[in-house]
């Protein structure tokens, strides 16, 4: 499709033959020199690396602490667990702050909403992969702020992991520069994809660099495994 010409977008499809992780887009680019395109992207077509590795992440997220939506009288999340997310129509996990919308859910109704408790430790792995970057990133992003005398908000300093490795503050730093500079790129580069891709081709190259050092750490690791297992 062409982004400078993007018409209409629907971020989430349900497509039945894909686990519901594997979001489905579909867009429609329009024209004046011929009739509309219209195309569809999955989350596995690459869209996954834009969003793993941070592209075009506001400076916000890079400091928020806050996963689970506290100060909200009622909270939903992707229920991101083994025996929801291959499910293709999707689950949705509810935490309910509030006891007038806690009686709501509990009146029988004559839709097709299911409701079924979760233990909180459930709740809390679901959302993992977030904690991990929020709560254990963000000290070290903290740190690459202070270096580029960018100010941030306080932060609640007790939620953060602060014992991070050599190879860890790489990545964290790697990802840095690519939320940093993917969205000046892609404007100064008039959304021009090859450009755009040439442009950022020396950030993606230290994390490449920095993956390949994680699949070297863990081919040892599981080496060493084997000959603890033999001796």
């Amino acid at each position: 499709g062409d982004p400078g010409r993007l018409g209409r977008i629907t971020f989430r499809l349900t497509d039945p033959t894909r686990p519901a992780s594997d979001h489905t887009m579909k867009f429609v680019s329009v024209s004046a020199a011929g009739p509309p395109r219209e195309g569809t992207a999955h989350f596995s077509d690459g869209i996954g690396c834009i969003w793993r590795d941070r592209y075009f992440i506001p400076n916000a997220c890079d400091f928020c602490d806050d996963v689970f939506a506290e100060l909200a009288d009622i909270t939903f999340m992707d229920a991101w667990l083994p025996e929801y997310s291959r499910d293709p129509l999707g689950h949705s996990i509810v935490i309910v702050r509030d006891e007038r919308l806690m009686k709501l859910f509990a009146e029988p109704g004559t839709g097709s909403l299911e409701i079924a408790p979760l233990a909180i430790e459930k709740v809390i792995r679901s959302q993992q992969a977030p904690l991990d970057s929020k709560r254990g990133d963000i000290a070290e992003r903290l740190r690459l702020a202070g270096e580029y005398g960018r100010k941030v908000p306080r932060k609640r300093g007790e939620l953060f992991s602060t014992k991070l490795s050599r190879l860890k503050k790489m990545e964290i730093m790697s990802r840095w520069l690519i939320s940093r500079h993917s969205g000046k790129a892609w404007a100064e580069n008039n959304r021009d994809l090859g450009k755009f891709t040439r442009a950022m081709a020396p950030f993606e190259a230290k994390l490449s660099r920095v993956k390949r050092l994680y699949n070297i750490r863990g081919l040892l690791s599981a080496a060493m495994e084997r000959l603890r297992r033999l001796f």
